[in-house]
């Protein structure tokens, strides 16, 4: 399911200029590397957190968890990955 998302993003990318392609590129590697780190956090991981990438080098979290202390700590695991220049938070807290 994984490369079926990168290689659509890659083909999308394609589609724009040179810079705009890289750009694309940059933001879905972010993107796959915040959902990765999430998925190894053994609190997070049965949780389905969606991560989007926006053009702004931003990441947008979706989803539901149990606690807000679960909330706070997608967040602080994706304001983390490197070249992430801002986090908004959208995951609902059950509690």
């Amino acid at each position: 399911m994984k490369r079926i998302a990168l290689i659509a993003t890659l083909l999308a990318a394609a589609t724009f200029n040179t810079a705009q392609a890289s750009d694309a590129c940059v933001w879905a590697c972010l993107a796959m590397k915040t959902k990765a780190a999430l998925d190894a956090d053994p609190v997070l991981k049965p949780f389905d957190i969606q991560v989007k990438a926006t053009d702004t080098y931003d990441v947008k979290l979706s989803g539901s968890v149990d606690e807000g202390e679960q909330m706070a700590q997608a967040g602080m695991i994706a304001e983390a990955i490197k070249g992430i220049k801002f986090v908004n938070n959208d995951i609902m807290p059950k509690n």
